[in-house]
């Protein structure tokens, strides 16, 4: 199942593949050369790797989608020299696309789609081009719903934070998740309401929700799951 393909050094080809774990090396006449299976290289089970790209000193860099770690830096011989997850300055993860790459002056790059995304060693962001994911700005509209007195509610499919509005339209605030809640794959999957106006969020693919008062203060999780799991419209507290 090859996954992904990069040029490394002057005259390898490398060929990941997502099922069996491996990077397959190649000369530029196409004949294969050797294999490094991650299985028995890593000291960790890789999850999905998804993107190969070469490194410094003919190493490589991939990307294991949805890992505890998702950046790892590969020596030649496919062990892990380092592991990190890319994330904001702030310490919020975001959604990688087309995984990382090095620049010829040594720099780490990569995009969540909307802008262009420089990487620290240890995967922080210290420079973006282009708009960074604000939980102040709706800028990606996604799941909306009519809460209790009309009030609108509206999440941000970049930052995941749920935007407010009273019934006319005016904006109040935004329920905004720690960074500690959210991971590269989380989106906003469900809202559901109080009478009292809290307000439970469900960040998928994970079960649970958080919860926010009327103002917007974030409160904490709730593990709740409905009637064959899918959680109720509304929550009535105790």
């Amino acid at each position: 199942s090859p996954e992904d393909v990069a040029v490394v050094g002057t005259n390898r080809i490398a060929v990941l593949d997502n099922i069996r774990n491996t990077i397959q090396l190649f000369d530029d006449g196409g004949d294969f050369r050797r294999i490094l299976d991650f299985d028995d290289i890593w000291d960790r089970k890789p999850n999905y790797p998804t993107d190969v790209a070469p490194d410094a000193d003919g190493g490589f860099i991939v990307f294991d989608f949805n890992a505890p770690e998702t950046l790892l830096r590969l020596n030649p011989d496919g062990a892990i020299r380092s592991a990190s997850s890319p994330r904001l300055a702030d310490g919020r993860p975001f959604r990688v696309s087309d995984g990382v790459k090095r620049s010829p002056q040594g720099d780490l790059w990569t995009c969540d789609g909307q802008s262009l995304i420089r990487l620290a060693t240890n995967g922080l962001a210290d420079l973006v081009l282009g708009d960074a994911p604000d939980a102040g700005v709706l800028s990606e509209p996604g799941l909306a719903r009519v809460g209790p007195g009309g009030r609108v509610y509206v999440a941000d499919s970049r930052s995941r934070a749920v935007h407010v509005f009273d019934s006319a339209g005016q904006p109040l605030h935004a329920c905004v998740p720690d960074p500690a809640d959210v991971d590269d794959t989380a989106y906003v999957s469900h809202l559901a309401f109080a009478p009292d106006g809290d307000v439970f969020v469900a960040l998928g693919p994970d079960p649970g929700y958080l919860r926010f008062d009327e103002n917007g203060r974030r409160l904490g999780r709730v593990p709740v799951a409905g009637e064959r799991g899918r959680p109720p419209l509304y929550f009535q507290p105790a």
